[in-house]
């Protein structure tokens, strides 16, 4: 097993090796059940991460601020990834209900934030902020009550036998829905690697009106335009990363390559420098402001949100769940 998991796929090395089969009871040593729990954990980390990130920075712009969900981010962060490590090991342990039935499937399984909800959620949250004037923190308590009853969606197609399932939801629907929901995101991504989204969405009008580039905030100390070389320069770092890693990286490295791409970007912007052209002075792109102002210990429950509910929502969000239910 650590042959196939550590070797590189290069070329030169011939065809690559065939993964080791293990029975069904099988047990892998302490060692290696450790490293892949690694594996595991460092390939779901930037899936659990982004959508709390995204839902709480979407109240971070000016023109629809809320203070308290803004300083939410590194909160629902942190709650992401505690609660995402207890349902999975309730879905992994697999407890024993009455009736026959089983909590948990006793397969190996993550159980995180699904992309499938973003969309939903950064809408009821900007509309309600922007439009309806409402708080942050009680537009995202919508979005999460609105998800409680939505749920029962998914606990009655527990119930449903696969075989129809497969029959109800085709590979081609399932599989359409999921790359729509990847193509949605692009959009978002191209701004954050630009420079950021507030100055991607208002970089053209205040062109027009102030007859200059809007800056971009938000990046350690440097303040650029959207687009500048430098931030490009950044974000092309981690896709080349990735793209490495995934044609020469081992089996291991590229079942965690978004991490590690991740990681050997904020490596690159911490090494890196700017240097003000107008006073010299060197800025970082990497600063731990946030870090130092972060508590040292905390609870999960400091934080929380008043549940409602959002009828907008809710046929969209039992077509989520049904839609992750049968990926």
């Amino acid at each position: 097993p650590w042959k196939y998991l550590c070797m590189p796929q290069l070329p030169c090395f011939g065809k690559a090796m065939a993964p080791p089969i293990l029975g069904p009871n099988a047990k892998l040593p302490l060692l290696l059940s450790v490293v892949m729990g690694l594996q595991h954990a460092l390939a779901m980390l930037g899936g659990i991460v982004t959508p709390p990130s995204l839902i709480a920075g979407d109240a971070c712009f000016p023109w629809q601020f809320d203070q308290e969900l803004c300083d939410a981010k590194q909160y629902m962060i942190s709650a992401a990834l505690i609660v995402s490590g207890l349902l999975s090991l309730v879905q992994i342990l697999r407890f024993r209900l009455c009736g026959g039935y089983t909590l948990g499937t006793g397969l190996i399984s993550v159980m995180g934030t699904s992309f499938t909800f973003l969309p939903i959620a950064r809408e009821i949250v900007v509309s309600e902020i922007s439009v309806e004037k409402n708080s942050g923190m009680d537009a995202y308590g919508k979005f999460l009550g609105t998800c409680l009853v939505a749920a029962v969606t998914e606990i009655l197609i527990s119930f449903v036998p696969p075989r129809l399932l497969k029959k109800i939801f085709p590979p081609v629907v399932t599989g359409s829905c999921v790359f729509l929901i990847g193509a949605g995101l692009t959009a978002t991504g191209l701004k954050y690697w630009g420079g950021g989204v507030f100055c991607a969405e208002n970089d053209l009008s205040r062109s027009a009106a102030f007859g200059g580039p809007q800056m971009c905030t938000g990046n350690g100390d440097v303040v650029l335009s959207y687009g500048a070389p430098e931030y490009f320069g950044l974000g092309l770092s981690v896709l080349i990363f990735l793209a490495f890693v995934q044609v020469v990286g081992s089996p291991f490295l590229k079942n965690c390559s978004v991490a590690l791409a991740l990681f050997f970007g904020y490596f690159v912007a911490g090494m890196s420098s700017y240097e003000d052209p107008a006073s010299g002075e060197s800025m970082g792109y990497v600063n731990d402001l946030k870090i130092e102002a972060a508590d040292v210990f905390t609870f999960v429950w400091t934080t929380t949100f008043n549940i409602g509910f959002y009828p907008p929502a809710f046929i969209p969000l039992v077509i989520a769940f049904v839609v992750t239910s049968v990926e």
